[in-house]
């Protein structure tokens, strides 16, 4: 079971009539749960006027509002597994582990006040947080408990990202705009048609010994976007191409649009976030750019 706020009115969530109270942050709150079923997972979405009446502002308001509506999501996480009914059934607290994200549901540990085990997102991530440094205040608790602590590293579909069989880069579904599955044994041909490809598709000047540089991710100063953008002039200089995907911070987005304004024969920076694109840039550039200052799933 996912659970998320119901910031707006998705076509595919139907009202449970599941309506309950609580107490948060000392008034009596009542919160109803929609429900989807997609790709055998069962999506649960809490309303409340907290959620559904911010647009698309969904990150705004003061610490103290951000708070409430963290906790709100918090607290009918918990009780979404006694009531709401999924395919008839509730899913109770029967093998049940919950994954709290940070910030967003970081309140529920301690609602839970006790979990079955903790899930760290890599080995190294884990031994980290039972650090001073690491943990961030929380080290002790979590030295005490690390017995559960466990680091388990994120994963990449092998399938659906190998140029072999990858959906993005057949051509019949690319309507024959030169993108090519390929494989080790014709890496060179195929990288190179992939790349030409993807030059004509973005606008910029095709010719397969330039090099091309890429950079997918999250536009944020963990990433180290902005190491990019401050190097920028001399990238340019060296007479490369620069295709940068992702969305993040408004600073590094306008950046972004500001590096391709800027050369425009050189640069592409697509602000938002294409499943498709993200394969086709793996697939036909030269070099990836991954300048993050630290990254916890890395070790």
């Amino acid at each position: 079971m996912v659970v998320a706020p119901r910031y707006d009115n998705y076509l595919d969530a139907w009202e449970t009539g599941v309506r309950i109270k609580f107490n948060c942050f000392g008034n009596e709150q009542e919160v109803g749960f929609f429900h989807a079923y997609r790709d055998g997972v069962d999506y649960v979405f809490v309303d409340h006027a907290c959620f559904n009446t911010r647009g698309k502002d969904i990150y705004g308001g003061s610490r103290e509002e951000l708070l409430f509506r963290c906790s709100m999501l918090s607290k009918a996480a918990i009780e979404a597994v006694w009531h709401v009914p999924c395919g008839g059934v509730t899913y109770g607290d029967t093998n049940l582990a919950f994954i709290a994200n940070d910030w967003h549901t970081a309140l529920l540990p301690v609602y839970l006040q006790t979990s079955h085990r903790l899930v760290a997102v890599s080995h190294g991530y884990a031994w980290e947080c039972l650090t001073p440094e690491g943990g961030w205040g929380l080290h002790t608790i979590l030295g005490e408990a690390k017995w559960k602590l466990r680091g388990i590293v994120n994963g990449i579909d092998t399938q659906e990202w190998n140029p072999v069989n990858d959906v993005h880069l057949q051509a019949s579904r690319a309507g024959g705009d030169g993108y090519t599955n390929y494989s080790m044994a014709d890496l060179v041909e195929g990288k190179r048609r992939c790349k030409m490809a993807l030059q004509a598709e973005l606008g910029l000047p095709v010719s397969p010994d330039i090099p091309m540089l890429g950079f997918i991710g999250r536009l944020d100063y963990q990433k180290g976007v902005d190491l990019i953008r401050d190097n920028y002039d001399w990238l340019m200089s060296e007479k490369v191409q620069l295709v940068l995907l992702g969305s993040g911070r408004d600073d590094l987005e306008a950046a972004l649009r500001d590096m391709e304004a800027r050369n425009k024969d050189q640069c592409r920076g697509w602000v938002g976030f294409s499943v498709k694109m993200a394969h086709r840039i793996t697939a036909g550039c030269d070099v990836l750019l991954m300048p993050s200052r630290f990254e916890p799933c890395g070790t």
